[in-house]
C-alpha cells in the first residue's frame, strides 16, 4: 500500500508557523471585536426579585425618577450655610482641584465627596452594618459574574443612593468584574432604602446588570441576584476617626514636602513641583472622602496646600524680573540659535484668548533638530503673573519638521491662555523662553 512520504523538517516548520499565525489573529479580532458585540447586545430587562439574605428585606422597583444634578464640576452657588457635617456642607465646600471623573458615565451625579484612590484597603477595614448609621462612611462593593462581556471581563459602573443621601456613583477597571462605591455624612436609619444599581460600561450606553432596593434593617447589608453581589459596609466612631487621622498624616506629610520646594527660573517649567503638587492634593482628596470636605480637619489641610501652592506662585514675580532683566532680542543654547520677531494676542472670539509669538530659529549644529524634539528647542511664554506657559507650533505640522544644520525657521507659536492670563499676555511685560533639554535662554517679547 502506499504510503506519503514524511514531511521534512522545512514543511513542519511552515506549518506551524501558519497556526501561530492564524492563533494570534483570532486573538487580535476578538479583542476588536469586542466593543461591537457589547454595543449590539440587547439591554436585558431588571432582573427579577433580589435573592437576599436574611438581614435585607428586598422591595419592589420602582421607575427611575429625573436627576436635576445639574453641572457637576460647577462651583456652588452662593447661599446660606448649610449644617456642618452634611453632603451639602461638604459640597459647598469643595475645591477647586478636588477629585472628580470627568468621564463618569450615566447620569451626573453632585460629588460632594471624592472616590477614595484605595477603596479595597478600605473596604478590608470597614465592617458590616449594624444599628443605624449616623454621619457615617458606608463603602460597598459589587461583584459581576462576566456575564456581560464575551471576551474580558465586565466593566462595572456602581451607583448607590442610602436613605436620603445624594447618589454617588463610579465607573470601575476596565475588564475588572469589580467596583467599589464610597460615600461619607451618611445618616441611613432602620426601615430606609438602599438603592443599589449596577451596569456595564458599553461604547455609548450603559447595560444593566443588576438593580436592587433593599430596606436597612438589623445586621450585615449584603445581597445578590442574577446580576451581581453586593455588600456595603461602614467606617463609624473611633474607626473612622482612626481612619482619618490616617490619611491626615499622609497630607501633612506631602504638604510639608511641597513647603520646602522653591521655584528657580532655570528651567522649562520654572522647577514647578507638578507631581509634589499632585501628591498634596490626592492625600488630601482621600482624607475627604472619609470625612468630606467641610470636617475641618480637612479643611486644614486643605488651606494648608493652598498656601503651599500660592506660596510658590508668588515666587514668580521675582523670578520673571531677574530672567528680563538679562533677556535681548536674540539667544543662543547650545547650537540654537533664537531671534524675537512679533507677539500677537487674538479677540476673545474664534481663536479665544489665545497669543501667537513669532520666533527665527537657526540651527548651529551638525546634525538636524526638531522643534519640541527630545533634543530640540521648546518654547514656553511668561508674564508675572501666569509664569511659564508652554506653547506649540503652529501650523501643528511644524511639530514633525527637521531644521537642518544651518537651516533657518522662522515660525509661530501659540499659548491657549485662560482669560486672566490671556490678560496679562495682552498688556504686561513678556518674555519667550527658549529651552534646548536643561538649558534655557531668554527673549524679550515686551
Amino acid at each position: 500500500m502506499y504510503a506519503p512520504p514524511p514531511r521534512d523538517s522545512a514543511q513542519k516548520w511552515a506549518a506551524f508557523g501558519v497556526v501561530a499565525i492564524v492563533a494570534v489573529g483570532v486573538s487580535f479580532g476578538a479583542h476588536t471585536l469586542k466593543k461591537r458585540f457589547k454595543s449590539a447586545r440587547v439591554e436585558p430587562a431588571p432582573h427579577e426579585a433580589p435573592l437576599p439574605f436574611a438581614s435585607v428585606a428586598p422591595i419592589a422597583d420602582e421607575p427611575d425618577e429625573a436627576s436635576d444634578v445639574g453641572d457637576p464640576t460647577a462651583p456652588v452657588a452662593d447661599e446660606p450655610a448649610p449644617p456642618p457635617g452634611t453632603p451639602a456642607a461638604s459640597l459647598k465646600a469643595r475645591p477647586a482641584w478636588a477629585r472628580i471623573d470627568p468621564t463618569l458615565r450615566g447620569t451626573p451625579t453632585r460629588p460632594y465627596a471624592p472616590q477614595h484612590a484605595q477603596p479595597l484597603d478600605v473596604f478590608l477595614r470597614a465592617s458590616p452594618l449594624s444599628g443605624d448609621v449616623q454621619r457615617g462612611f458606608v463603602i460597598c462593593r459589587a461583584q459581576t459574574f462576566n456575564k456581560a462581556d464575551t471576551f474580558a471581563g465586565d466593566d462595572v459602573h456602581f451607583r448607590a443612593a442610602f436613605g436620603a443621601t445624594p447618589e454617588v456613583a463610579v465607573d470601575g477597571p476596565e475588564d475588572g468584574n469589580l467596583a467599589f462605591v464610597s460615600a461619607p455624612l451618611v445618616t441611613l436609619r432602620k426601615g430606609e432604602r438602599v438603592q443599589l444599581q449596577v451596569f456595564d460600561r458599553d461604547v455609548l450606553e450603559l447595560t444593566l446588570l443588576s438593580r436592587q432596593t433593599l430596606t436597612r434593617a438589623d445586621g450585615p447589608l449584603t445581597a445578590m441576584d442574577k446580576g451581581a453581589a453586593v455588600e456595603c459596609r461602614e467606617l463609624a466612631g473611633d474607626a473612622l476617626r482612626a481612619a482619618v487621622t490616617g490619611e491626615t498624616a499622609k497630607a501633612d506629610a506631602a504638604i510639608a514636602t511641597l513647603s520646602r520646594k522653591q521655584l528657580s527660573g532655570a528651567t522649562f517649567d520654572w522647577g514647578w513641583p507638578l507631581l509634589e503638587i499632585a501628591h498634596a492634593r490626592n492625600a488630601t482628596n482621600d482624607a475627604a472622602a472619609l470625612a468630606g470636605w467641610d470636617d475641618a480637619r480637612v479643611a486644614k489641610r486643605v488651606a494648608a496646600a493652598d498656601a503651599a501652592v500660592a506660596r510658590l506662585e508668588a515666587q514668580r514675580p521675582a523670578i520673571f524680573d531677574r530672567l528680563r532683566a538679562t533677556a535681548g532680542d536674540r539667544t543662543k543654547v547650545g547650537d540654537v540659535q533664537a531671534s524675537f520677531v512679533s507677539i500677537a494676542c487674538g479677540p476673545k472670539e474664534g481663536h479665544a484668548g489665545s497669543c501667537a509669538v513669532k520666533v527665527r530659529v537657526t540651527n548651529h549644529g551638525a546634525r538636524a533638530t526638531r522643534l519640541n524634539g527630545f533634543d530640540g528647542p521648546r518654547l514656553y511664554v511668561a508674564s508675572a503673573k501666569t509664569g511659564p506657559m508652554p506653547v506649540s507650533p503652529e501650523p501643528y505640522e511644524l511639530m514633525m519638521k527637521d531644521i537642518a544644520p544651518g537651516a533657518e525657521l522662522e515660525a509661530s507659536f501659540v499659548v491657549a491662555a485662560t482669560d486672566r492670563s490671556a490678560a496679562s499676555l495682552e498688556t504686561e511685560p513678556v518674555i519667550v523662553g527658549v529651552c534646548v533639554r536643561e538649558r534655557c535662554g531668554v527673549l524679550r517679547a515686551r
